[in-house]
């Protein structure tokens, strides 16, 4: 997945837990998102991420940060 793609998924999953379940469920989306926009810059960033049964990144530069 290149860095678009994946910064579009973590987006898309921020968007769909905030309307069902709330700004405080989508803080780990942005707090993804966060990350993503420091690190996009870098090609294959996200080569080693994956999404977790919530659709919240982990892995890559998300390792230790997944709740």
């Amino acid at each position: 997945m290149n860095n678009v793609e994946f910064v579009t998924k973590v987006a898309y999953e921020e968007s769909i837990h905030r309307s069902l379940h709330g700004a405080k469920h989508a803080e780990p989306y942005l707090d993804a998102l966060r990350i993503a926009a420091r690190s996009c810059h870098v090609e294959g960033i996200f080569d080693d991420a994956t999404f977790n049964e919530h659709g919240l990144a982990i892995g890559g530069p998300f390792t230790g940060t997944a709740a």
